[in-house]
């Protein structure tokens, strides 16, 4: 008769996995720069490790409630906007929103990913990094 051992160790392991981006990152830009627009920066950084289902889910992101992105690693979401407040928000299991006042010529960067939990649908996480 076969040991069940294996499996069950398998079965009592923590599922971990990481995820690290080498290179420069390549931006996706989304909207024109022109006069009187600023920008907003989202990314998700360059590693992160944890829990398989945390490193794998890539938030929606949402500009005013219009779809523009995924966050995802080694490529930020640079959003060109025009001056004046903007809602950017992170959907995932939930949502994590920022309001965002925009200046002309202005860079503001925000860091999303998902809530450091064990879940299979993590939340999406969304913090302000600079002005």
């Amino acid at each position: 008769m076969p040991s069940l051992r294996p499996l069950a160790l398998l079965l009592l392991l923590p599922s971990c996995a990481g995820a690290v981006y080498v290179g420069a990152p390549a931006p996706v830009e989304v909207g024109q720069a022109t006069a009187g627009t600023g920008r907003i920066r989202v990314s998700r950084g360059d590693a992160e490790a944890g829990f398989v289902a945390n490193v794998a889910t890539t938030p929606e992101i949402r500009l005013d409630g219009r779809r523009v992105g995924t966050c995802t690693y080694g490529h930020p979401l640079v959003l060109n906007v025009p001056a004046g407040g903007h809602q950017v928000t992170a959907t995932g299991n939930g949502s994590a929103a920022q309001w965002v006042v925009v200046a002309p010529g202005s860079l503001t960067e925000l860091r999303c990913g998902t809530a450091a939990a064990p879940a299979l649908n993590p939340a999406a996480t969304l913090e302000r990094t600079a002005p």
